[in-house]
């Protein structure tokens, strides 16, 4: 019952024997983590679950269903599936970004822990797991079937700006109370709140300070031309969800009206793994202004 055994495991286009077996043994056949595996994770149990844990946000748009999970919000779970992977089977966690859509419902979970064995190259795991879309696409899963179904699993966009909306950080101590916020509440304060917290250097009661949890948030660090962001979410008439991304590079070549308007927008944040602008680009969006 292992998965991809009608694989031709003969050129470079598919991965080699090793990693498949490898993953084979994490995920499959009664293993400790076959309840945390990617394929079941998108199937419909796995998603009510992942859903009632609260690490999803979700928002209806001209009758869809869109939501983005982050899974690092669940800690214990994440903390779980490392450790495991670490400890029982020497492999190693790659973050993955993936999605699911049917028509009129899309989702992303976002940083998904995925193990993967050593002996797995990064090009392994992609082919691995693009062999796994296909067999939902095709229908050889029972999850959906009989329905359109477009699948997406790749490694977890990490842009030099990198932050988690839910992440929490320490923002200030009085009469020994602590207040601790998430990045998301903070970028939502007033100019000169935002930058009070910001310039703290020093964590307290286990949470480090803003300017580290929140970089993008509080202006401390400068994109890359090469970082990407969401640019347009397109919902079709057939009840498809297409996104549309592109670099810093070229919203720093934009004319100045449409720098504004990718930089004003924040309601598809993180759909597909990618963030808005504004996160993934602050310095050319204006941070701090």
């Amino acid at each position: 019952d292992y998965t991809g055994c009608d694989m031709s495991l003969v050129d470079d286009t598919v991965p080699s024997i090793q990693c498949v077996d490898g993953i084979n043994n994490i995920y499959y056949n009664g293993t400790a983590l076959e309840q945390f595996s990617p394929q079941l994770a998108l199937s419909e149990e796995g998603l009510e679950t992942i859903e009632s844990l609260g690490a999803c946000s979700t928002f209806g748009k001209g009758g869809f269903d869109i939501g983005v999970c982050q899974m690092t919000d669940l800690k214990q779970e994440y903390e779980l599936i490392t450790n495991v992977c670490e400890t029982s089977y020497e492999a190693k966690i790659m973050p993955f970004d993936m999605t699911l859509g049917v028509p009129f419902f899309h989702r992303t979970l976002r940083r998904y822990p995925v193990c993967v064995p050593t002996v797995c190259s990064t090009k392994d795991v992609l082919l691995f797991y693009a062999y796994i879309a296909t067999l939902y696409e095709s229908g050889a899963i029972e999850y959906y079937q009989g329905i359109s179904i477009d699948i997406d699993f790749h490694p977890s966009v990490i842009n030099t700006c990198d932050e988690m909306p839910r992440e929490k950080a320490f923002m200030k101590k009085y009469n020994d109370n602590l207040t601790i916020r998430s990045c998301k509440w903070l970028q939502k304060r007033p100019e000169d709140i935002k930058m009070k917290y910001c310039k703290k250097k020093v964590g307290q009661g286990g949470f480090e300070p803003a300017g580290t949890v929140c970089p993008s948030t509080c202006c401390v660090c400068e994109e890359k031309d090469e970082d990407v962001f969401l640019k347009k979410m397109v919902l079709t008439e057939d009840g498809d969800v297409k996104l549309q991304t592109k670099t810093c590079s070229w919203l720093k070549t934009a004319k100045e009206e449409v720098v504004e308007w990718h930089c004003g927008k924040t309601a598809a944040n993180f759909v597909g793994g990618f963030p808005p602008a504004a996160a993934a680009c602050p310095q050319i969006c204006g941070c701090g202004e």
